[in-house]
């Protein structure tokens, strides 16, 4: 089947029409939004982390649900150390992967 169009119909459906006013503030909303994420985005990324001084722990431990960070210095680094593989302390996976060779990294001793 062949369908005559009317002369003009392709500049009519060419032809951009202008954004009434509730497209115009939508459009307008989202790039406000857009900007004001992108602004957050660069900010969160141009900001440095915590830093760790000497003979201080910074860990991050992965799990299932994210990440522990452990920040310890001073006493709080050398309890951590000496209780490693203790009941009272790290154990296990923890103890060998993470806290051991943090520990050793500055100078603690283990367990």
């Amino acid at each position: 089947m062949l369908m005559i169009l009317p002369p003009g119909h392709a500049s009519e459906a060419n032809r951009t029409r202008k954004l009434g006013p509730r497209e115009r503030r939508f459009a307008i909303f989202g790039a406000v939004v857009t900007g004001l994420l992108l602004i957050v985005v660069v900010i969160a990324v141009a900001i440095p982390g915590q830093k760790a001084g000497k003979g201080c722990l910074d860990l991050n431990i992965p799990s299932s649900t994210g990440a522990q960070p452990i920040n310890a210095c001073g006493q709080e680094a050398r309890e951590i150390c000496s209780t490693l593989n203790t009941p009272a302390g790290y154990t296990g996976r923890l103890a060998s992967e993470y806290f051991g060779p943090a520990c050793r990294k500055i100078g603690l001793r283990v367990g």
